[in-house]
């Protein structure tokens, strides 16, 4: 069931993407493989970003926290973490949207 649950919400996140690739194509003029393109970039950054933990950004946040004033007086101790991503529907729907518009701007 959960899987099924996981499959019918990530068919809806294209659908999403879908409907605003739309809405862009019709409001900006421009060819709706366009705007998939667009929205399937967009959407597949953010949701990366926001399901990921570790990496670059904690690396560096890590550093600027212990070579600040407050991290030296409290005796601050970096740690690394490292990437992980968290493969969720919203991380799913957004890829293969964006796979899909590759595959009908070349091939069909």
């Amino acid at each position: 069931m959960k899987r099924i649950r996981y499959w019918i919400f990530t068919l809806l996140v294209m659908g999403g993407n879908l409907g605003l690739s739309y809405l862009l194509s019709h409001s900006m003029e421009i060819r709706l493989l366009d705007a998939m393109f667009y929205v399937g970039a967009i959407t597949t950054v953010i949701f990366i970003f926001f399901s990921s933990s570790g990496g670059f950004l904690s690396t560096r946040n890590e550093a600027h926290i212990a070579t600040s004033i407050e991290g030296s007086k409290s005796n601050y101790q970096m740690q690394h973490s490292s990437f992980s991503l968290r493969v969720n529907p919203l991380v799913l729907g957004s890829v293969l949207f964006l796979f899909l518009g590759f595959i009908l701007a070349f091939f069909v």
